[in-house]
């Protein structure tokens, strides 16, 4: 016998009334399949090869039959299938946190909701064996095997005739809270559901359920006996007629009021749009990065994902690289971006494996093999924030090529050969390969990265802490000012602008004008010129390259800033936009890679070198010079150009200025 059999039962000792007979409850199931009406239509009377009962129907026609239901749930429900053999019953209420579950609810039936994480093999059970003795050949039909025959024969005489046999396909699946669900610095909580017969294979990892099961327990073990699928895909794109009217505002750049829920002006934002308050709520506490926060709203809003008519699918989901100095905040821009979307996954690359990441195929308790979904797969419709980018094994970075660009993950392991689902936003952050990023060095010894995977970011950002005193001034104060109240500040609530984000991505879908078209056609004809002309003149390719991968990254990003103005036409400011973002970003760090503050970085990184070895000869290992007489023997080559020498060699660590600055001193 396992462990999940039907053998829970429980009795109402607050409940006199008698128990209905099975023949009662058989017949009142009859004449509600024949007899009961919605919208003057007997739902229920045509033959389907799945019949779904509601529940609240049942209630409505028969309360005596629903509180019997409730009563026996499974002895009830094993009556109703003599009548329809394929049958799900669907309980419409609000469904109750795993978290919430306690022994209250035991041979109860609810409904719950989460992310399959984990999806068993078809098991083949038997519901009723079919025995018979070897020496008497006496027939009998159990659910167990006893251990005597009752004509007295040798201990242990039965055997099972599997023809005979009545099975039951089942599979086992793992669930875990949805995002929502789970309290801030908390582990998600899991549920084991059963599924047999009908409902078999119709829940991936990955995709987030919400089903009607009964709460049982068996030994040690508790599951739940899935009775009804009510939604096989999210079901959070439900929203009032306040919340829509709140969301028309917001895309006027209107702030809502906090105490009523209802828009009102703020004088503050009159002058305002959507595009700079959604903006301002991105990680408000996190000074500057105007156009990485820019970036993020748009990767948050995502563009429209179509599928042409040869079967081919172009995603909608926006890639984003911050590859920056450390303590420059990117790993708090990527927990609030996961906090914003309304489904995230934060994880970091030194931690992840490739399996961690797509998709393993593991042993479950019994020794099947079972496919477990990773960060990408449990991502599936939202975000997945990758921290630490730089430090994944090579592998792991090839093994999310397909997820990234195709956004699905193809397994063949162990006899289970399928593909899952990853329609997500992958937001990385990466450090330099140096640690810092050096100005001196190309782009492609800065980036430890393979030209396939930087290829499928739409948008890579570069972020250097530089020390510049007036921005170090305003990062000071804007630091000291987070101590004080942050009320009334003048930005959305982090739940508004999840639900918003939602709204938008549920029911909007922009297209693009002619106009929009031939301005992106232009640029991305000027921007493949340009790269030809930089790379002819740097004598050296880009470790960034500038594909149609990079065409359809900017129709993405116009596509998401319409979407986040609810706007169903991308018109030519959302593309002037878009163009402008990828120039700061991806085109930025490509003529980094060529240039120095405006002038050709391969001749002053020679000059560079010359000065730097000039330096080398005139301070042995260990000596000390003054930093004037250094500077007035190198004076023919330009104060500007002897400062970048030295400070190269600083940051190099070849040398080291003590006195204050004025001595100059040659370190091992």
């Amino acid at each position: 016998m396992n462990w999940d059999e039907n053998q829970i039962s429980s009795i109402d000792l607050l409940n006199t009334q008698p128990l209905l007979s099975d023949e009662i409850i058989k017949q009142q199931y009859q004449s509600f399949i024949s007899s009961f009406q919605h919208d003057e239509r007997y739902i229920y009377r045509t033959p389907k090869s799945i019949m779904k009962i509601n529940l609240q129907h049942l209630s409505a026609y028969d309360f005596q039959l629903f509180q019997e239901l409730k009563r026996r749930p499974l002895h009830v429900i094993q009556i109703f299938e003599q009548v329809t053999s394929k049958l799900e019953l669907i309980l419409n209420v609000s469904p109750i946190s795993i978290r919430a579950i306690d022994s209250s609810y035991i041979n109860k039936i609810i409904r719950i909701q989460g992310i399959a994480v984990n999806a068993s093999q078809v098991i083949v059970k038997p519901s009723s064996l079919f025995l018979q003795c070897k020496s008497c050949l006496t027939t009998r039909i159990l659910d167990y095997i006893p251990r005597s025959c009752s004509n007295q024969c040798s201990m242990d005489p039965f055997t099972i005739i599997p023809e005979k046999c009545q099975v039951l396909d089942t599979q086992y699946v793992k669930i875990q809270e949805t995002f929502q669900d789970i309290p801030p610095n908390e582990t998600p909580k899991h549920a084991t559901l059963v599924l047999e017969n009908n409902l078999i294979n119709r829940i991936t990892p990955g995709k987030e359920v919400s089903v009607t099961v009964i709460y049982g327990i068996k030994e040690t073990h508790s599951y739940f006996k899935v009775i009804g699928i009510n939604s096989e895909e999210r079901d959070t794109k439900c929203f009032t007629e306040e919340e829509e009217l709140m969301f028309r505002q917001i895309s006027k750049g209107v702030l809502p009021d906090e105490n009523n829920s209802e828009p009102k002006n703020n004088s503050e934002l009159k002058n305002n749009t959507a595009y700079s308050l959604i903006v301002k709520s991105i990680a408000p506490f996190i000074h500057g990065m105007e156009d990485v926060k820019k970036a993020i709203v748009c990767l948050l809003f995502g563009g429209t994902r179509r599928i042409l008519e040869d079967g081919i699918t172009l995603r909608g989901d926006l890639n984003i690289l911050l590859l920056g100095d450390p303590g420059v905040a990117k790993s708090q821009l990527l927990k609030q971006t996961c906090n914003l979307s309304p489904v995230g996954v934060y994880t970091s690359g030194k931690g992840s494996s490739a399996a961690g990441l797509t998709a393993a195929v593991i042993r479950d308790s019994k020794g099947e093999f079972c496919l477990e979904g990773g960060a990408l797969v449990l991502s599936d419709g939202g975000v997945c924030c990758i921290d630490e980018f730089d430090k994944m094994d090579l592998k792991d970075q090839v093994a999310i090529h397909e997820a990234m660009e195709q956004q699905t993950v193809s397994i063949a392991k162990a006899g289970i050969t399928t593909s899952l689902n990853t329609r997500c936003s992958v937001l990385a952050a990466a450090n330099p390969t140096f640690g810092r990023y050096d100005n001196y060095r190309s782009i492609g010894e800065n980036i430890d990265f393979g030209i396939s995977v930087m290829s499928r970011f739409d948008f890579i950002f570069i972020i250097k802490d530089e020390c510049i005193r007036s921005r170090d001034e305003e990062m000071a104060r804007h630091i000291m000012g987070i101590h004080k109240d942050s009320k009334n500040m003048g930005f959305l609530d982090t739940e508004i602008l999840r639900r918003y984000i939602l709204y938008a991505r549920s029911k909007i879908f922009p297209s693009l004008n002619d106009k929009a078209r031939d301005r992106l056609c232009d640029f991305y004809v000027n921007a493949r010129k340009n790269i030809k002309k930089w790379e002819k003149m740097g004598g050296e390719k880009s470790i960034i390259p500038i594909t149609v991968r990079q065409l359809e990254s900017v129709c993405r990003c116009a596509e998401a800033l319409a979407r986040m103005e609810l706007n169903e036409n991308v018109c030519e400011w959302h593309v002037e936009e878009a163009i402008r973002l990828f120039m700061v970003s991806t085109m930025d760090a490509v003529n980094k890679g060529y240039y120095i503050e405006g002038m050709n970085r391969k001749g002053i990184v020679d000059e560079i070198r010359i000065l730097c070895d000039k330096i080398r000869e005139m301070l042995p290992v260990g000596t000390g010079r003054s930093y004037d007489s250094l500077r007035d023997r190198l004076k023919d080559y330009g104060d500007e150009k002897i400062n970048r020498a030295i400070e190269y060699l600083i940051k190099s660590e070849k040398v080291v200025l003590r006195n204050m600055g004025k001595v100059i001193v040659r370190m091992p």
